[in-house]
C-alpha cells in the first residue's frame, strides 16, 4: 500500500496533555467530509490537579496547509472527586514495554465522549449537546485498564470495550464491555 502524495502538518497541543482524541462535530451528514473537533483532558494549569475536559476547533486555511488549534469551545472539569473516588487498594498497576502514558484514555463516537482514567479504573462518559460536554454516566471497573476502544452496539447503545489486568494476577487480562444507551445512560 503506497500514497501518491503523503501530507504531514504538525501543532503543538498542550504541555500537559493527559488523553486527547477526534471528535466528529455536531450536525455532520453521513458521507460528508469534516474537519474534526479535538476532545482534550489535560491538568487545569501547572499547580492544580484539576483535570479539564476541552473541546476545540482544527484549523487549516487549505486541505494541506499547515494545522492551528482554534478556541476552546467547550470546557468541563473531570475535578479531584473523578480521579481520586475510585479506590486504589485492589487495582494493580502492570509492567508494560511501552509505559503507561497516556494517563487518560479519550474515546468518541457520534455524540459520546468516553474518558478512561486508567490507574484508577474509572469510565466517565459525555454527551457532547449544544456545545457542551455533559457527563451522563460513570463506572468503576476497579482494574487497571491496559486499552481501550469504542463501537457502535445494538440500537441506539454505545459499547466501551476495555482490556483490563486481571485484579489477581497483573500478567493476566480480562476482557469486559460497558454498554451505553443514550436513551438510558444509567451505565
Amino acid at each position: 500500500f503506497e500514497f501518491a502524495h503523503l501530507y504531514c502538518s504538525l501543532a503543538f497541543l498542550h504541555r500537559d496533555v493527559m488523553g486527547a482524541a477526534l471528535l466528529q462535530p455536531p450536525g455532520v451528514k453521513k458521507g460528508k467530509p469534516f474537519s474534526p473537533l479535538i476532545v482534550v483532558t489535560k491538568n487545569a494549569d501547572a499547580d492544580s490537579s484539576q483535570i479539564v475536559l476541552e473541546v476545540r476547533d482544527i484549523l487549516s486555511d487549505t486541505p494541506v496547509g499547515p494545522l492551528e488549534f482554534g478556541n476552546v469551545l467547550a470546557s468541563v472539569s473531570i475535578g479531584n472527586a473523578d480521579i481520586e473516588g475510585a479506590s486504589l487498594e485492589s487495582i494493580n498497576e502492570p509492567t508494560m514495554a511501552m509505559g503507561t502514558s497516556p494517563a487518560i484514555f479519550c474515546c468518541c463516537l457520534g455524540d459520546i465522549i468516553v474518558v478512561i482514567i486508567r490507574k484508577r479504573g474509572r469510565v466517565l462518559v459525555y454527551q457532547y449537546k449544544d456545545n457542551l460536554p455533559i457527563k451522563i454516566g460513570q463506572k468503576d471497573v476497579k482494574q487497571y485498564v491496559v486499552d481501550a476502544a469504542i463501537r457502535r452496539g445494538a440500537e441506539e447503545e454505545i459499547e466501551v470495550v476495555l482490556l483490563l489486568c486481571a485484579a489477581n494476577n497483573v500478567k493476566n487480562g480480562v476482557v469486559a464491555t460497558i454498554s451505553i444507551s443514550k436513551n438510558d445512560p444509567g451505565i
